[in-house]
């Protein structure tokens, strides 16, 4: 299975990017489209741990199931390996 982060990007007002993971749901703003790729990164990250602390909680809540590909997928990546799965 090809683990991919899709996103949709929102430009806002101020000229900040806004991208929605649609995979899991994880919303993040940054001044740059980059700046929103690296904050999404970290978030995914910390996702990722909290996850795995709680796995046998996480992992057989209905809305959470679908999400477990993603968190093995991310386990051990770094932010850089992160931002190169989203798209």
């Amino acid at each position: 299975m090809k683990i991919e982060f899709t996103t949709k990007k929102f430009t806002e007002n101020d000229g900040s990017i806004t991208l929605a993971l649609g995979e899991i749901d994880i919303i993040e703003n940054g001044v740059t489209e980059q700046d929103a790729k690296v904050k999404l990164a970290a978030a995914i990250l910390e996702y990722e741990n909290d996850f795995c602390k709680e796995y046998n909680y996480w992992s057989i809540a209905e809305n959470r199931k679908a999400h477990i590909p993603y968190v093995l997928k991310t386990k051990n990546m770094t932010t850089d390996d992160i931002i190169k799965l989203i798209k």
